[in-house]
């Protein structure tokens, strides 16, 4: 299967994305050796630092629940995001929602922690408009993809935007364009793609509200993963490679936690069949 093969759509005809409600949100202060107590080896000084730990729970038909980290610069950022969002769509701010963005946007990244419930409460009422919900830019600050709510047990997929690592030109036409090939292992080009891991496979589409998504790699027994430079993951699934490239170390750690976390699980029950 080529990776650039689209498979079809990923969501049935009856979407619960249109109905989600928000049950509840806890947002609390932490830092990067408390998330990655067992792992610290991996990170030097400059990769430990502050981080808002959020923990959600939706009703898009059934109840999904799961958590992410931001850091305060990515909070400072996302609010400016949703306000351009806002405004390139004509749509209007209103009410006590429309000082939040001002008051955001003049914390200092230190302030933050002091700030804990009044960030909550932001997002708490930013999220319940549906306007704003509907931005791109507010799901993707929460993990929210057309996938995160098309699993009828209620278990949403971890996922997320990553840089993947192109596929060479010479390989997808059997040895032609030798100087595209050349250069890709000269000059290696990273996308931004949405990522979706589930058990058994992890896939990716060109954007969160992608409908399509490209090529699945299916776990096996003989799956292997591994960390490398530059907050890389190398993994080899089936007869493919797949190389991501994360903005930190943390983040690099906190995906190779999960993808190993299936991988291993998938080795043991293929062990014991």
């Amino acid at each position: 299967m080529n990776e650039n093969d689209q498979n079809g759509p990923l969501l049935p005809s009856n979407r619960s994305e249109d109905n989600v409600v928000l049950k509840d949100l806890k947002v609390e202060y932490t830092k990067v050796e408390d998330v990655l107590s067992s792992n610290l080896g991996n990170l030097s000084q400059k990769d430990k630092y502050d981080l808002i730990k959020f923990s959600i729970i939706v009703n898009a038909v059934h109840d999904y629940q799961w958590e992410f980290y931001r850091k305060p610069s990515e909070i400072k950022k996302n609010f400016a995001d949703i306000q351009r969002e806002l405004s390139r769509n004509n749509i209007a701010i209103t009410g006590e929602k429309d000082s939040f963005f001002p008051k955001v946007a003049n914390l200092s990244n230190d302030s933050f922690q002091s700030h804990i419930a009044d960030i909550q409460n932001y997002y708490s009422t930013l999220f319940q408009d549906p306007q704003i919900y509907n931005t791109l830019s507010l799901k993707e600050f929460f993990n929210i993809s057309l996938e995160s709510f098309n699993n009828n047990n209620g278990k949403k997929p971890f996922e997320g935007l990553i840089q993947k690592k192109a596929d060479p030109q010479c390989l997808r036409t059997a040895f032609s364009y030798a100087c595209k090939c050349l250069e890709y292992f000269l000059f290696p080009q990273f996308n931004d793609r949405w990522f979706v891991l589930k058990d058994d496979s992890i896939y990716y589409m060109d954007a969160s509200n992608s409908k399509i998504r490209k090529y699945v790699y299916i776990f096996d027994k003989n799956s292997e993963v591994t960390k490398e430079g530059n907050n890389c993951i190398s993994a080899t699934i089936g007869l493919r490679r797949l190389i991501l490239k994360f903005k930190t170390a943390f983040e690099r750690e906190i995906w190779y936690v999960e993808i190993m976390k299936r991988v291993n699980a998938y080795k043991n029950v293929s062990n014991n069949i």
